[in-house]
């Protein structure tokens, strides 16, 4: 799925469509940043056919690719935020940790991660897998959305965005 997101041409929809699939995925995104409840998130994309979504760094767009490879974008209205030229893959392994570590709110990340060099992200809820990409399409990180089973030691589960 990732692979298929650089590069190949599909039909986009902007803004609202006829069924408010993209004003329903923005409210998921910004409900379950507000409330931490990733797995709700997930849940109700696959609910609504989403495959993966993008998430730009540099603008808080989003574009969620159905499952029947139709686009829908989401326009934010947050300002734009300078991405780095040079991509570093330890400061996006270091932004990833401290957010979801609960260490730094969602917009201190976006500002960590566009230091780093990442361009956009990559969500694909079919493998639950998160891929972080810079400008020239180098992946930078790639992780788990859903921790293996339970592991002993207390561990935390790490389920995101």
């Amino acid at each position: 799925m990732v692979s298929a997101a650089i590069g190949q041409s599909r039909t986009q929809r902007h803004d609202k469509d006829r069924n408010g699939t993209a004003g329903q995925a923005g409210s998921f995104f910004e409900q379950a940043r507000s409330d931490a409840d990733y797995a709700t998130f997930a849940n109700e994309l696959r609910r609504h056919k989403v495959s993966y979504y993008i998430y730009f760094v540099s603008t808080g767009n989003m574009n969620f690719v159905m499952a029947n490879d139709e686009v829908v974008s989401v326009k934010s209205a947050r300002g734009l935020l300078r991405v780095r030229a040079e991509a570093s893959h330890c400061l996006t392994r270091a932004a990833v940790i401290r957010h979801f570590a609960r260490a730094i709110n969602f917009e201190q990340y976006c500002r960590d991660l566009a230091s780093a060099g990442v361009f956009k992200w990559i969500v694909d809820l079919e493998e639950e897998t998160r891929h972080y990409w810079s400008k020239d399409n180098t992946l930078l990180y790639k992780e788990c959305l859903m921790p293996p089973e339970p592991v002993s030691g207390g561990e935390a589960a790490r389920v995101s965005l």
